[in-house]
């Protein structure tokens, strides 16, 4: 009987192990997901760019909701630059700061993409991971972590 119990307690620390690794992977998968669709949102806005001279323009900062991210972005879609505009994973019905904003055409902004401030890039899309990484342009305001969205990919400096 000790013996099955033994068995039976060694089962579950595995299990609880095996299952923590694997809640692990799969939010390292959304954040690779993440910046996958991004990047095909950035060579889209780069096609657009080179057929039309501009960018499709966003001038009011915003939170997470669907206008901030669809309207800016539907001549892409209209265009024929890309299927979709993807949405985050999780989206922000489950956590507000997991969703994604495109900004253009701003005048002052007090948020730094990469360590340049954001309004001197021709866009910013601002997004937010799950796990840290630095690869991503590290977004702050006032040297602190800015709200919601963590991390930018940003278009060319102006």
């Amino acid at each position: 009987m000790i013996e099955l119990l033994v068995v039976i307690a060694i089962i579950g620390i595995l299990a609880s192990v095996i299952l923590t690794s694997l809640s692990s992977a799969r939010s390292k998968a959304r954040d690779t997901k993440r910046v996958a669709q991004l990047r095909e949102v950035q060579k889209a806005l780069e096609m657009y760019y080179t057929d039309n001279g501009v960018y499709p323009v966003r001038d009011s900062q915003g939170g997470c909701s669907a206008a901030v991210w669809n309207t800016p972005l539907a001549p892409l879609v209209s265009g024929g630059y890309i299927s979709g505009i993807p949405r985050d994973p999780i989206d922000s019905q489950v956590d507000s700061n997991l969703c994604y904003n495109y900004m253009s055409d701003i005048s002052t902004s007090t948020y730094r993409c990469n360590g340049i401030a954001r309004h001197l890039y021709m866009y910013a899309i601002m997004f937010s991971l799950e796990n840290p990484d630095p690869k991503y342009g590290f977004m702050v305001a006032s040297n602190t972590p800015a709200p919601g969205f963590g991390y930018c990919i940003t278009g060319a400096l102006k």
